[in-house]
């Protein structure tokens, strides 16, 4: 059985980052490309507010336009702002999967009030939190849950580009590994010159960090896979092979986590 996939938001992550020809092409950066290489699934629509992008996506992953039938799969690709309001309307189709690009929307209230309507509808959301999909950093957390570093000691974050959209990634990472939102330092860099996001946590007998640097200047190469990753956990759990990675409940934790963090600006 194939399911039937539809992508709001056109853009670089939902369908014009590796398009054939590029020279991305042989990586898996936007969700179009993972798609149509998994055999579980069938991209059949995009829609975006900018129907030059809806149409050039078309063009390029659908060699036409989008087919009017009710999708099984929705994955929602569009800015963290109109995050609520795009699964708010998906509601009404009643898919048997959401695939939301990170974070849940930054109201508490608002996030809980969505997570309640899915769950009464039995639709499951996965969050798109890069690092839980990369078979990298769940090796780390296995090390991590049988103690092989030892006790946590502290962990630090330095960032840019906004507590939300950045900083969550570590904020959740920090809850996939099983640390405290209280044993975590969150630094914002008033900059805009390059994406900051640099951190390390210190255990009692290593250290684990990651010092990421612009996507234009280079590409860490486990993370060009990412988007491979996140599909093939989706087919895996539709075909009842494994459970969500990554919930409603764990994006509302990490912004829970957030709001309760004191972010200092160096």
């Amino acid at each position: 059985m194939k399911y039937n996939v539809v992508i709001i938001g056109a853009g670089q992550k939902g369908a014009l980052a590796d398009i054939p020809g590029s020279k991305n092409d042989n990586k898996y950066l936007s969700y179009a490309h993972a798609v149509k290489e998994n055999q579980s699934f069938e991209l059949i629509g995009f829609y975006d507010i900018d129907k030059e992008k809806q149409e050039l996506a078309e063009k390029i992953w659908l060699k036409g336009k989008s087919k009017n039938i009710n999708p099984d799969i929705i994955i929602i690709t569009t800015p963290d702002d109109q995050h609520a309001k795009s699964l708010y309307q998906v509601l009404m189709y009643n898919p048997k999967l959401v695939i939301l690009e990170k974070p849940v929307p930054k109201y508490v209230g608002t996030a809980v009030d969505i997570n309640k309507q899915y769950k009464k509808r039995n639709i499951p959301v996965l969050v798109d939190y890069t690092r839980r999909f990369i078979p990298f950093w769940q090796n780390i957390r296995q090390k991590i849950l049988d103690n092989e570093y030892g006790d946590f000691k502290k962990g630090v974050l330095y960032f840019n580009r906004g507590l939300y959209h950045t900083a969550s990634h570590f904020v959740d990472l920090c809850n996939f590994f099983g640390i405290k939102s209280t044993q975590i330092e969150l630094n914002e860099v008033d900059s805009d010159y390059r994406w900051v996001f640099d951190w390390n946590l210190f255990f009692e007998k290593d250290f684990i960090c990651e010092h990421a640097v612009d996507i234009k200047e280079k590409k860490i190469s486990m993370y060009d896979n990412h988007l491979k990753h996140v599909i093939e956990h989706a087919a895996n759990y539709l075909n009842r092979k494994c459970e969500l990675v990554c919930t409603m409940d764990d994006g509302i934790k990490a912004i829970e986590n957030l709001n309760k963090l004191e972010v200092r600006r160096v």
